[in-house]
């Protein structure tokens, strides 16, 4: 039986994407913003791009932005714990994370 593809339609787009979320920064002692990323639910097959990033969310700065991929299967995909040397005043931190397959993409933020 062949698969019936409506108009507008086309295989890539016939699926949705995964999930992206972003861990909330923690301040540790050593005066590092620690932050951290994770995807979930991308298909198998699709090659996921993963963007994770520490930014302030009073004027939209980008302090650090980590990037990478991977080849679903795995679904899911956490990335390191990452560390941003921070600066005595620079105020709020919050997390984005991103991913991107040829299903779409997924965006999260948390402070």
């Amino acid at each position: 039986m062949a698969a019936l593809l409506l108009p507008g339609a086309s295989p890539a787009n016939a699926y949705s994407p995964g999930t992206a979320t972003a861990k909330r920064p923690a301040y540790n002692v050593d005066g590092t913003e620690h932050f951290s990323c994770s995807f979930a639910g991308w298909r198998s097959g699709t090659r996921v791009n993963w963007t994770c990033e520490l930014y302030s969310p009073l004027d939209g700065t980008v302090y650090t932005r980590r990037t990478g991929y991977w080849n679903a299967p795995p679904s899911s995909h956490t990335t390191s714990t990452f560390k941003w040397t921070t600066n005595l005043g620079e105020g709020a931190f919050c997390t984005r994370a991103h991913g991107l397959s040829v299903d779409g993409g997924d965006t999260d933020v948390t402070c």
